[in-house]
């Protein structure tokens, strides 16, 4: 750094803030050396003021590291909290669907079984009405017989 008047001090401020100085910081440095009567208690006061800041910035970056930390472990406690409540749930839904499929298993069991005599209870019928039928069938003709009126074929 050198002190030739305006345009290095920007440099140096410049220079001074690349090096990882804030704003604040750069200009104290830098008006502490444009003093001609900058003595070792100037310097010693300076460096205590910026171990001091540097102490306090890395201070609260440790408290923010514990906050982020801190909040990861709840959202983290959270989503395993939901997951297991998802599990839960369909576990649920897996038990009610399969509760529903016996059921209407069951119930189609049933209503085929409903069917088959329903069906067993038809075929009886039919073989009573047809029956039924062909005696009259046959009781026609024997009376049409009888009266004449029907010829056998020849």
């Amino acid at each position: 750094m050198s002190s030739n008047g305006i345009v290095s001090s920007i440099q140096d401020f410049d220079e001074l803030k690349e090096s990882g100085f804030n704003e604040n910081q750069a200009r104290g440095i830098l008006k502490l050396l444009s003093k001609d009567a900058a003595s070792k208690e100037d310097l010693k006061l300076a460096t205590t003021e910026l171990k001091r800041d540097i102490e306090t910035v890395r201070a609260e970056l440790k408290r923010d590291i514990k906050e982020v930390d801190t909040k990861i472990e709840t959202v983290k406690a959270e989503l395993k909290k939901d997951i297991k409540e998802l599990d839960t749930k369909i576990e649920t839904v897996k038990a009610e669907l399969k509760k529903d499929i016996e059921t209407v298993r069951y119930e189609l069991k049933r209503d085929i079984l409903d069917v088959k005599k329903d069906i067993a209870v038809l075929k009886k019928d039919m073989i009573i009405i047809m029956g039924t039928f062909t005696v009259a069938i046959l009781g026609s003709l024997v009376t049409l017989s009888k009266l004449g009126l029907l010829t056998p074929p020849s």
